[in-house]
């Protein structure tokens, strides 16, 4: 029994990191990853979020973790309106594999976003901002982190460092958009 437990835990370990990630090596301006709203919807349905990230190996171990156990419960316990500890053992392990899913769908999809994003700022593409962007929500004050929550990465990052003041100007060249950093705090914004 404790070498079953082992391996599961050795399997969902190994699971839990992203097995695709983007590099420079394998960096494709064309295959953008899915926004984060898509890649929250997609770790809906065991595995998609996986596929859609190119993990297929990941999204087929969590597939059949997260439907077998509900198909094995209802054939050795059909009809039973009242489950018994064994069947409710079994779809709960069906229930954890796709709670495991969802956090490592999420994951992975922001994980891959985030360096895909990195690398094409990088590289020098412009990355837009979604329309759906709000500009009336910023306020001085927020962090970078903040801000990002908004907006995308920025298409050019200007810095300077004066004594222990670092200042970065964001631009995002194709909406005429600039904003302004004082050691990581939003101070200021142009449009």
């Amino acid at each position: 029994m404790k070498k079953i437990l082992g391996v599961f835990l050795l399997t969902l370990l190994l699971l839990s990191c992203s097995t695709n990630p983007v590099t420079r090596e394998n960096f494709d301006a064309g295959k953008r990853p899915p926004s984060r709203g898509t890649g929250w919807i997609a770790s809906v349905v065991p595995g998609l979020s996986q596929i859609l990230n190119g993990e297929y190996l990941e999204a087929g171990i969590y597939i059949v973790g997260s439907v077998i156990p509900f198909v094995v419960a209802e054939v050795l316990y059909p009809g039973e309106d009242n489950m018994n500890d064994i069947k409710g053992g079994i779809m709960a392990s069906g229930s954890f594999f796709w709670a495991w899913n969802y956090a490592d769908g999420v994951y992975s999809n922001n994980t891959r976003r985030a360096d895909w994003e990195r690398i094409a700022v990088n590289k020098g593409i412009a990355i837009p901002i979604p329309k759906r962007v709000d500009i009336s929500r910023l306020h001085e004050g927020m962090t970078i982190d903040q801000v990002l929550v908004l907006f995308p990465r920025p298409s050019d990052i200007n810095v300077t460092q004066v004594s222990n003041v670092r200042r970065e100007q964001w631009v995002y060249e194709n909406y005429d958009v600039y904003l302004y950093f004082e050691n990581g705090y939003l101070v200021g914004w142009q449009y």
